[in-house]
């Protein structure tokens, strides 16, 4: 069967081999002509609801491919251990031959960062067998227990009678139900750019659904999890960051006091790059998709500035080094921009006064978001270190920029919860915990928890986190007896950063 067909029939499995495969090495098995076994590393990628892998012409695999199609795959593994867990599929491979396959084919690999050549041979790699294997450290993440089931699928999975369900289906979750005397679950995932970080479980001992209201909050809680996690993320990152730059204290203390709003940090990291740098001047552009913008400047003249919003907003091409910046997501360095055949804003250049101009691009997942430019009266102005502190000022205003994006969401959320007052006591009590514990994620996860509970009228609950295929419990409320002695030993201290 093909890969789309294979997650019509199996669909947790195939997001598990997706997330294994994707963007990853793999193992390819292949028959030799003698009836021995082959085994070399690939590329496996899917595109179009299909597996593909490619190779050079010449490869022996592919020799044998061609031969004989029957093929094993098998993910690599981080550790010893079996890392986030291992994937195999078997079946038969055959060569594309059409033109516009391969060119779709090839064009996919290249988004996950893969470089094949035109003339790689490409086989699309049909399904018979698929299996996984997860191990095993905290709660199971398997697809017959409701978490397992949410955090493979990726969704909010509610069932209101745990005991009726069909044993071939959650044979553990059954097992569970009855261990632990529970009869209703609803797990909800914690979510963040399509990642699963944990889960967030409710029970209650009685079969009584929950409602669509209450599985609304959980989700609710759920965004505030993750946006504390990340919180805590950034927090940590930043004051790593300024341990090691202690000349940038004073851009920590701008980012605190400018939760809402990021412009302050923008003209702290202008002034402070400029004179830490050396530089005429400094400016700070920001990058929304299609044109650059000017938000901060410092030391320019009237007529420099009034020439500096000429040329901005610009798109990204090669005529300064802020549009090379963001077109080549690299550092860009003009020692002489009137020695610089590409560079195009040298009236510009003569109006604030400079010679050189170094740029460095803000960076979010390797997406431009934004720059920041110096720029030096003389030419070849700027040294090493001045380079690599440029990048740390553009590294601190992209964790500005998340920093401010996050709270904002967060008070947005808040504003939407105003449908009764208990709503909002438990939510702005969570924000509070989740500004006075920044870097200490505990009091956040006991106080979402305990509200969880109380708002949906559940006997007890849990918070898991999900990492390296298993999920770790880090919270827990109204358990005892059997369950507590259960789940004690599951949890382990939440992490701190």
């Amino acid at each position: 069967m093909s890969w789309r067909k294979f997650g019509f029939e199996a669909p947790e499995l195939a997001s598990f081999g997706d997330a294994r495969l994707t963007g990853r090495l793999a193992y390819l098995a292949t028959i030799r002509a003698d009836g021995a076994p082959r085994v070399h590393p690939v590329s496996p990628f899917i595109s179009g609801n299909t597996l593909f892998v490619y190779m050079e012409p010449a490869s022996p695999k592919g020799k044998d491919l061609r031969s004989d199609g029957r093929y094993a795959l098998h993910c690599s593994v981080e550790d010893a251990t079996g890392g986030g867990g291992e994937f195999c599929v078997r079946g038969t491979a055959s060569v594309v031959d059409d033109p516009n396959a391969r060119i779709k084919a090839f064009d996919a690999a290249r988004t996950i960062g893969y470089k094949p050549d035109d003339r790689y041979v490409v086989f699309e790699l049909d399904i018979e067998e698929a299996l996984a294997t997860i191990y095993e450290e905290g709660l199971p993440v398997r697809s017959d227990l409701v978490t397992g089931r949410a955090v493979l699928e990726r969704t909010v999975v509610h069932i209101p009678d745990v005991i009726a369900l069909p044993e071939s289906e959650f044979a553990t979750a059954k097992q569970y139900a009855e261990r632990f005397n529970y009869r209703t679950n609803v797990a909800v995932p914690l979510m963040r750019e399509g990642l699963t970080l944990g889960v967030i479980a409710v029970y209650r001992a009685e079969a009584a659904a929950f409602t669509t209201k209450e599985i609304g909050l959980l989700q609710t809680f759920a965004n505030q999890a993750v946006i504390a996690i990340e919180n805590a993320r950034l927090f940590n990152e930043l004051q790593e960051r300024l341990e090691q730059q202690t000349a940038t204290s004073e851009i920590l203390r701008v980012i605190s006091r400018s939760q809402r709003d990021v412009q302050p940090v923008f003209e702290a990291i202008a002034a402070d790059a400029q004179k830490l740098c050396g530089s005429t001047n400094c400016g700070v552009f920001t990058f929304d998709g299609e044109l650059i913008h000017l938000v901060a400047v410092t030391s320019v003249s009237q007529e420099g500035l009034d020439a500096a919003r000429q040329a901005f907003p610009m798109p990204p091409n090669r005529g300064s080094t802020t549009a090379r910046a963001i077109q080549s997501r690299a550092i860009e360095y003009a020692k002489d921009v009137f020695e610089d055949p590409e560079y195009k804003l040298q009236d510009m250049a003569r109006a604030i006064g400079f010679r050189s101009a170094l740029c460095v691009p803000m960076l979010l997942d390797g997406k431009p978001i934004g720059a920041i430019n110096v720029t030096g009266a003389q030419p070849a102005m700027f040294n090493d270190r001045q380079i690599a502190m440029l990048q740390t000022f553009a590294d601190q205003a992209v964790i500005a920029i998340q920093n401010t994006r996050l709270f904002n969401e967060l008070e947005q959320r808040n504003r939407d919860l105003t449908e009764s007052l208990e709503q909002q006591t438990a939510t702005s009590q969570i924000l509070r915990v989740i500004s006075s514990s920044p870097r200490n994620l505990a009091p956040v996860f006991d106080a979402i928890l305990t509200n969880a509970l109380a708002l949906c009228e559940a006997h007890f609950g849990t918070l898991y986190l999900y990492d390296a295929g298993v999920c770790n419990a880090v919270a827990m409320r109204g358990v005892s007896g059997d369950v507590a002695q259960y789940f004690s030993r599951l949890v382990r201290p939440s992490p701190s950063t």
